[in-house]
């Protein structure tokens, strides 16, 4: 295993170019390229050579998911001054929490790795609860008669998890 030169992370030792940071390092040492060249004439492999991706759509959806974090959380804190919940106890919460998402999405906008990160760990809950939801809506659709709450269920489920899966993704593709 080699160490990227630009962020430090650990790839597999044939590597040219870092999947993290995007550093297109050269060939390698000497060593590194003697070591390849002597596995692909062994085996008849030949390694393909990577490149970046280049998705035009990821910093849009990048910047659109931010924004989406920004504009929920103004819309909850409105609600809440709005019509006064945010005197009791449970809107009080609700406040901090919406302040919180507000923060994020603020993070986000602004490439904070704190925030990023905290959205990567909310988005693998979401998957969890989501094939949790799954699995339970199907089960609801087979055995109740309120099939078409089951199916409901399969399909805002089926949402949840792929747009975890896309926020997951495309905050790995930004830098």
């Amino acid at each position: 295993m080699i160490s990227c030169p630009q962020c430090k992370a650990t790839l597999p030792d044939e590597t040219t170019y870092c999947q993290f940071c995007r550093n297109n390092f050269a060939a390698g040492t000497a060593s590194q390229a003697a070591r390849r060249s002597q596995i692909e004439e062994d085996s008849g492999y030949t390694y393909p050579e990577t490149q970046p991706l280049n998705l035009k759509w990821v910093k849009p959806v990048y910047y659109g998911i931010a924004a989406y974090w920004v504009i929920n959380a103004l819309f909850s804190i409105g609600r809440l001054v709005s019509f006064g919940a945010a005197g009791s106890l449970f809107g009080a919460i609700f406040l901090v929490i919406s302040l919180f998402s507000l923060l994020v999405g603020i993070g986000l906008l602004c490439k904070v790795e704190l925030a990023r990160n905290y959205v990567n760990f909310i988005c693998w809950f979401n998957i969890l609860g989501g094939a949790c939801s799954l699995a339970g809506s199907f089960v609801l659709s087979i055995f109740s008669f309120t099939s078409l709450y089951g199916i409901l269920g399969m399909i805002f489920a089926l949402l949840n998890l792929v747009l975890s899966v896309v926020m997951i993704f495309v905050i790995g593709e930004t830098d």
